[in-house]
């Protein structure tokens, strides 16, 4: 089963998209945020890991620094989309290809 995930943000006077109702209370707004993935398909920190093919404490620095793939905190364990794994990996290739390509060139 697939969730969709609204949620409720209330605007604030540091946000300028902020408005204020005839009350002068900040308006409520709803947010969508997308699909939530199915708690099924989230893969654990050590898969993760190794399917990225660096030690679970390497995942943890990356994340720590975010530089690692999105990650979702679930009682207390870290869970992550495996679309969201295949995206991080895309990128880092995509950066290596464009840094080869200067480095040849100098």
């Amino acid at each position: 089963m697939r969730l969709a995930c609204t949620v409720l943000v209330t605007r604030t006077e540091a946000d300028p998209r902020a408005s204020r109702g005839l009350d002068g209370k900040d308006v409520i707004v709803m947010q969508d945020i997308g699909r939530l993935p199915e708690v099924t398909d989230l893969w654990t920190h050590r898969k993760t890991a190794w399917f990225l093919k660096v030690t679970p404490g390497t995942l943890y620095v990356w994340v720590s620094k975010g530089i690692g793939p999105r990650s979702y905190k679930l009682n207390g364990s870290r869970r992550y989309d495996p679309r969201d794994v295949q995206e991080f990996l895309r990128e880092r290739y995509a950066r290596a290809i464009e840094g080869r390509g200067t480095d040849a060139a100098a």
